[in-house]
């Protein structure tokens, strides 16, 4: 195969779900020998990639950037932990505690007056943690894209300009997840209303249409949101608004949601593995700790396990986006610098 070939031959070629082929046909090199993972600062061009090498290129993108990373995304991250943080605190220094109290409620009848300020006051930070967390959790997503596809191009990568860069696209990030998160609930809005009724008025019919709806929507609705996984890449590097960036996730992942499914479902998967180990010491030395010091302690595994694993989604979505990118459209690197840099400004 040639880099000149045309997008449909190199979709077949590279495709590993391919069943047309009896094996995968091993990825080509790269004009020059160039490392696509950030060995040649400037490849010629970006190539298709099969399920292994976005699961290596991610963990290669977030080795190799990881100072870009963690300040980038520390900038949003460690003052969000830190609030959570000081709910927690408060719950564990409150008495009766707010945990304790959620266990059995029983537990509020025995407050006077400065344990019930106490349990106020925690209940209101949880609230504004909460906000916060929906608040933020746009920039984050945002910082985490911009910054791995910045690092792709194997430039060097200013984690404050990719603040900046999610900052001035806030709105649209905002809209956007807020659009892509209600959107499951809707799918399942009719039938869950009509199994709530069959079973609140004893209807069997009710009860199996509700079932069999719940089911049916539980598919469209994973089948949704892995069409629209693509969202927040097309809004910081497209410069698309929310439903358009919506839309744009849709045509790109159309055609490939076996493949996006399957390998967004195997990243997860590692992020889950490596949040629990390296997060399970801090959770059971803070609980075993208590008091506010234990609240440290867990705030701390916390900020650690956010930023990896904001990281390495990150890093997946975009070489995700790249190879549907490359595939449907012959995306290449000049393209990617317009889009990311001032145009004409290819050197980082």
């Amino acid at each position: 195969m040639s880099w000149g070939q045309d997008p449909e031959d190199r979709e077949r070629d590279f495709d590993p779900w391919n069943t047309e082929r009896g094996r995968d046909v091993p990825a080509q090199p790269q004009p020059g020998g160039a490392d696509p993972w950030g060995g040649d600062a400037s490849p010629e061009r970006l190539r298709p990639l099969s399920l292994g090498e976005v699961l290596d290129g991610t963990f290669r993108l977030a080795r190799r950037h990881w100072r870009a990373f963690a300040i980038g995304l520390g900038v949003v991250v460690v003052p969000l932990s830190l609030l959570s943080g000081f709910v927690l605190a408060q719950m564990f220094g409150s008495t009766p505690g707010l945990l304790e109290t959620l266990q059995n409620p029983e537990v509020a009848g025995s407050f006077d007056e400065q344990d019930f300020e106490q349990f106020t006051e925690t209940v209101v930070g949880s609230g504004l943690a909460g906000i916060a967390g929906l608040l933020l959790s746009p920039l984050i997503y945002g910082i985490a894209v911009w910054i791995a596809a910045r690092g792709y191009r194997a430039g060097t990568v200013e984690p404050m300009d990719g603040v900046r860069a999610a900052g001035r696209r806030y709105l649209p990030l905002l809209a956007a997840v807020i659009l892509v998160g209600i959107l499951p609930l809707l799918i399942f809005l009719l039938p869950g209303f009509v199994l709530a009724t069959g079973a609140a008025a004893g209807v069997d019919a009710l009860l199996v249409a509700g079932g069999v709806g719940v089911i049916v929507s539980a598919v469209v609705a994973i089948i949704a949101v892995v069409r629209l996984l693509l969202t927040v890449p097309a809004v910081m590097l497209e410069r698309a608004g929310p439903v358009q960036a919506m839309r744009r996730s849709n045509t790109l992942v159309k055609g490939r949601t076996g493949f996006v499914l399957g390998t967004m479902l195997v990243v997860y998967i590692v992020v889950t593995i490596v949040n629990i180990v390296l997060g399970l010491p801090f959770q059971a030395l803070g609980a075993a700790v208590g008091t506010a010091v234990g609240a440290v302690v867990i705030t701390a595994g916390s900020i650690v396990t956010s930023l990896l694993s904001n990281t390495l989604l990150g890093a997946a979505l975009v070489l995700i986006y790249f190879d549907r990118r490359v595939r449907a459209e012959g995306y290449d690197l000049s393209q990617l610098a317009d889009e990311l840099g001032d145009p004409g400004d290819h050197g980082w």
